[in-house]
């Protein structure tokens, strides 16, 4: 929106009337450096060093989004770690870095801080959808046997889904499974007739 041209052809810009954009997406391939993620966070911030980390695992976490998509599951990959990214803490501070106000007093409407604070907001948005569960979780599973896969999907799929990594379609359904509420609070519904299930 903040490039869309205005009637000469120079862009929009950021401007006060602008809301903090709500968007979440797991499967976009990360452009920023971790460096430019943690240069979001100013050195009088509550927690700088704190926030810095989280921001960078995050980074971490998502720097294969583009290939593993909804099978990326932050929690998994910080269990038994005592530092855990805290999202909430993390996303107020992304709505700071996106608030138009500061934006506008503190920043060069062209610098790319504005671009790496949105896409850093939407992975953390993305990355509590991913460790919610939920009463109903709907797909249809790709598939994709274990011998056409990349070395990186194979290596995630032995790492986090040994029984059933064959097939990505087996993943699929296991990561649709732990995504669903437990003790039968959550019904998982997919189209994946080749493996057998509905």
């Amino acid at each position: 929106a903040w490039r869309f041209p205005d009637e000469n052809g120079d862009p929009l810009g950021v401007r006060p009337e602008m809301p903090t954009p709500n968007i979440a997406c797991c499967g976009l391939k990360v452009a920023a450096r971790p460096q430019d993620w943690e240069a979001l966070v100013p050195d009088a911030a509550p927690h700088a060093a704190h926030l810095r980390e989280g921001l960078r695992r995050l980074h971490d976490n998502f720097r294969h989004a583009s290939l593993l998509g909804s099978l990326l599951d932050p929690g998994r990959e910080h269990e038994g770690d005592l530092f855990a990214p805290d999202y909430e803490l993390l996303k107020g501070l992304m709505r700071r870095a996106l608030s138009t106000e500061q934006q506008y007093s503190l920043w060069d409407d062209t610098a790319p801080i504005w671009d790496y604070a949105l896409s850093a907001q939407g992975l953390l948005e993305a990355a509590q959808l991913l460790e919610t569960r939920y009463h109903l979780v709907i797909t249809n599973v790709p598939y994709l046997a274990r011998g056409k896969q990349s070395d990186a999907l194979k290596a995630y799929c032995e790492r986090h889904y040994p029984e059933a990594k064959n097939d990505l379609a087996n993943v699929f359904l296991v990561r649709c499974l732990e995504l669903s509420k437990t003790e039968g609070r959550g019904v998982v519904r997919s189209s994946c007739p080749r493996i057998g299930c509905s």
